[in-house]
Parts: C-alpha cells; structure tokens; sequence
C-alpha cells in the first residue's frame, strides 16, 4: 500500500526543496505543488525539513494522503525575529542579551514547529 504526500507550502516556504522522512530514514525531496506516494507496509512515522526547520513527528498508515503546510504561527515568529534582530544591534547589554534570548527561542521553536503534516480526506 502507499501514503500519498502533496507539498502546499505557498510563497513563504516554497524557496528550498523539503525533505521527506519515514521512519527517520530520507526518501525524497518535494518542491512547492509537488505530489508523491510512496510504498509503505504498515504504519509509519513520516517527517519532513526544509533546512534546519522541520516539523512533528506524525504517524501515517498506508492508504492516507498527507498535505505539508507551513506552520500560520511562524509568520508572527519570523516578523519577531527581524525586531529582535534590529534589537540585537544596539548597544544596550540588557537589550542585547534579550533580543539574543528571543532569537534563540525562535530558532528552538521552528526546528519542530515550520512546518505541518495534516491528513487530508481522500476524494472517493
């Protein structure tokens, strides 16, 4: 049986190929719009990344048909960080050592939160 994988990740994320998981192990690599199955013998654990950023683990079983998103929460994410990073630049220890705090946080964040795997219904 197959687990059907479609990337949809729009403009934002749609810059860099994602890379796909199952089982922890590399399989593919999807650009924006693509489509792919791939052969499966029971249920499984299905990953993807795009850089350093990634997504949750999610468990899939053979016949399902995921859909890869970007996260809605990361565009308020990446919008703080451009702030914390002109924060950074001053001169202001205090300011500094916060806006670093908050630019590590972001970075911790994305590694498990960029992107989404949700199971999308199956057209009959």
């Amino acid at each position: 049986m197959k687990i059907g994988i479609k990337r949809n990740t729009g403009a934002v994320g749609g810059v860099a190929k994602i890379s796909v998981k199952i089982d922890q192990e590399k399989v593919a690599s999807l650009k924006n719009n693509e489509e792919r199955e791939f052969e499966v013998s029971g249920p499984t654990q299905i990953s993807v990344n795009q850089w350093y950023m990634g997504s949750k683990v999610v468990e899939a079983k053979p016949g399902d048909k995921l859909e890869i998103k970007i996260n809605p929460g990361i565009i308020p994410c990446f919008i703080l960080f451009i702030i914390l990073l002109l924060l950074f630049s001053l001169q202001n220890i205090i300011i500094t050592l916060v806006a670093f705090i908050g630019i590590l946080g972001i970075f911790i964040f994305a590694v498990k939160n960029y992107l989404i795997i949700k199971k999308i219904a199956i057209d009959e």
